[in-house]
């Protein structure tokens, strides 16, 4: 499953940023702040559940043995269990950038910094949909040799 990529690709994304790392000179490892430690520690621990959630999704698509109506049921039962996670980062990280935009030393770094959540937001927020695509996708019976999709 694709699922892993746009989430490590996000966070990734989120914490990369030249503006986010704010560094004094390309010789000098910025110093971290106490805020920018606590964010990454949530993100790694997010990655983790996300991980675990993958193993749970992929179960729900193999045990279902090709039953679509039984794999998407349960594929709901894994969305529905992992959607406070999934919440709860949303709100952490856009906290996160919303409070490094407010401290931010100019306008262009204010910006740089509305990009990145405006780039990372959208694939957080439509994980559970893309996750339901993809399990619809890999629970469609193959169409039969010689006919053509629908």
């Amino acid at each position: 499953m694709r699922m892993m990529t746009p989430i490590a690709a996000a966070i990734l994304l989120g914490l990369s940023s030249p503006v986010l790392a704010q560094s004094p000179a390309p010789s000098a490892p910025a110093a971290k702040s106490a805020a920018d430690i606590a964010f990454e520690s949530r993100a790694q621990a997010f990655q983790s559940r996300m991980s675990q959630m993958q193993v749970d999704y992929q179960a729900a698509i193999t045990g279902a043995g090709g039953d679509q109506t039984r794999g998407m049921a349960d594929v709901e039962v894994v969305l529905t269990r992992y959607q406070p996670d999934i919440d709860r980062f949303i709100a952490d990280f856009n906290a996160y950038i919303d409070a490094r935009a407010t401290a931010a030393p100019d306008d262009a770094a204010r910006q740089e910094l509305m990009s990145v959540k405006d780039a990372v937001g959208p694939s957080l927020r439509g994980m559970a949909d893309d996750l339901r695509n993809g399990a619809r996708e890999a629970l469609s019976p193959d169409p039969a040799p010689g006919t053509a999709p629908q």
